[in-house]
């Protein structure tokens, strides 16, 4: 599944909600858990986790390379 920004955001460019989503993701992959795509975005929006939008957390798993 792709994010629905895709390829528009230029580097360097990227608000910094959505930073804040990746920086939430690079720190869970850093953790050595093992996470898939599926339940990093369920832990990124999860009421027990970051509750960030789903939107943000596909984009966020797009940028930690689970595509």
């Amino acid at each position: 599944m792709r994010s629905v920004w895709g390829s528009a955001l230029a580097p360097g460019n990227t608000p910094r909600w959505l930073r804040r989503a990746v920086d939430a993701a690079k720190g869970y992959m850093a953790s050595g858990m093992g996470f898939s795509r599926s339940s990093l975005i369920q832990q990124l929006t999860s009421a027990y986790g970051n509750k960030f939008a789903e939107a943000q957390a596909e984009y966020a798993a797009d940028q930690v390379g689970l595509k």
